[in-house]
């Protein structure tokens, strides 16, 4: 089945490519990656079956608009903060990688505006991002994981906490939807707070993380487990 969805999503690329050659004239080979990107994202919303909108005002988001907005709004959050050595943008004002391109990306929206985002990446043959930095296959034992990582909202909202916590409701009721034990994620060690009431938290590692100078932590938290907190706090319009 995976080999057969491969060789469609290969065909609908050329096909992509075929019907407008002139388009690629202009285009840089970022420019052209990129849309083959988007196209990646978009196919992966697809087959995970989900519902657009996870959450009240949170979206899983496939549309070139929307996964543009999540990757500029990114940018805006990662370059003041000095991230962009430890991610590179191959086309300024739009941060991305590889690993965008086997996730579900996920956006809070306010009046139509995307003003927070969170994406899930999906274990596969390239395995997740923290796996050239742990080994997480003990993890992988209990049950099925993925990845939560770029976790970016609007400067202008960041002190209300409405779209962390619609975005984390999203995350939650996504990967239970497609059976997800475990969640790995990344975070600055004087966030770790916001995480500990979460239920079933367990840091996996403490301290440096590639050229972030701040001391960070690995979690992994299970889903199966959530607290009263959570459930109450961040669940509570379900």
């Amino acid at each position: 089945m995976r080999n057969l969805e491969h060789k469609l999503l290969k065909r609908e690329k050329l096909q992509l490519i075929n019907s407008n050659p002139e388009s690629l004239i202009s285009k840089t080979l970022p420019e052209i990656e990129l849309e083959s990107l988007l196209l990646d994202i978009s196919k992966t919303f697809e087959l995970s079956g989900l519902n657009e909108e996870i959450f009240p005002g949170t979206f899983l988001l496939h549309t070139p608009k929307d996964i543009l907005q999540a990757m500029n709004l990114r940018s805006k959050v990662f370059t003041p903060l000095g991230y962009n050595k430890e991610f590179p943008e191959k086309i300024k004002g739009l941060n991305y990688d590889e690993f965008d391109e086997k996730s579900l990306i996920l956006g809070y929206k306010r009046n139509g505006c995307i003003t927070g985002s969170i994406r899930i990446i999906l274990d596969n043959h390239n395995k997740l991002q923290t796996d050239s930095k742990l080994n997480l296959d003990p993890i992988r034992k209990k049950g099925k994981i993925a990845e939560l990582s770029r976790l970016v909202v609007d400067p202008r909202f960041q002190e209300k906490g409405i779209e962390f916590k619609n975005l984390f409701a999203g995350v939650y009721l996504a990967g239970k939807g497609i059976e997800i034990k475990n969640y790995i994620l990344s975070i600055l060690d004087k966030h770790k707070h916001l995480y500990d009431r979460f239920g079933d938290i367990t840091e996996i590692y403490s301290g440096s993380y590639g050229s972030i100078s701040t001391e960070c932590s690995i979690l992994s938290w299970g889903l199966n487990n959530p607290s009263k907190m959570f459930l109450r706090g961040f669940l509570k319009n379900v």
